[in-house]
């Protein structure tokens, strides 16, 4: 469980680092939406693997790139797979964190075997206590 202390915590770190957040599912992405906007003011949202890589892919070599990326697996045009591949060969250090309704074996295999090094993978639906959590890992690092 998180305390207040650790939330005012989060607000201080991620009031000033840029998201993008890329997921297909309208609802989801509203909701989650709601939970990002209470932590960071700078959120670009992408509604498919392929939207999401035109985005980064036009802010990487800007003054501030991505601190970090949040992405579903299983969208259209380019899966979170492939389009967190390209990311990765592109800027190698980009944290991310895949949320996805299926965390199964296969999935974390697929990512592994294509070398794609996320951070943590979020369980959907997204708990805020854990991705609280995952936040505050995250951005020790």
């Amino acid at each position: 469980m998180i305390n207040e202390e650790q939330v005012k915590k989060l607000l201080k770190i991620a009031k000033n680092l840029k998201i993008l957040y890329v997921e297909d599912d309208i609802n989801l992405q509203n909701n989650m939406l709601n939970i990002l906007e209470n932590f960071f003011s700078d959120i670009y949202v992408a509604d498919n693997g392929k939207e999401g890589l035109d985005i980064f892919k036009d802010n990487i070599n800007t003054e501030s790139n991505f601190d970090i990326v949040i992405s579903d697996l299983d969208m259209p045009e380019i899966d979170g797979f492939e389009m967190c591949s390209q990311i990765l060969e592109t800027k190698p250090d980009q944290k991310i964190i895949i949320t996805t309704a299926f965390a199964t074996k296969e999935n974390i295999n697929k990512l592994v075997e294509q070398n794609i090094e996320v951070l943590k993978v979020l369980e959907k639906p997204i708990k805020m206590n854990q991705f609280i959590i995952i936040l505050l890992e995250l951005l020790k690092k």
